[in-house]
């Protein structure tokens, strides 16, 4: 079995609401970076257990900055949004 997460644009993550999808809950958010989720969390580009509130601080604390990550410089346009308890262990 295969899980992809869903990857959002940063312009459709500025009008995110929990309400009106399918999450429910708190969810983690991450730069869709192609790195490895624990060299994006030991870069401090990872958040988690984030409920609407907090995922929109998230955001907006984050995109449109240039991120290094693994050694590999970027400005994120995608994010990945996952639901807390919907994921694989990691």
């Amino acid at each position: 079995e295969i899980w992809v997460p869903r990857s959002f644009s940063a312009s459709v993550l500025n009008s995110f609401n929990l309400a009106g999808t399918d999450l429910h809950g708190t969810c983690s958010v991450w730069p869709d970076h192609l790195q490895a989720k624990t060299v994006l969390s030991q870069e401090g580009l990872v958040g988690s257990c984030l409920d609407q509130a907090g995922l929109q601080k998230w955001l907006a604390e984050h995109q449109g900055r240039e991120i290094t990550a693994g050694g590999v410089r970027g400005v994120p346009t995608h994010f990945v949004v996952v639901e807390d308890g919907q994921r694989p262990k990691w």
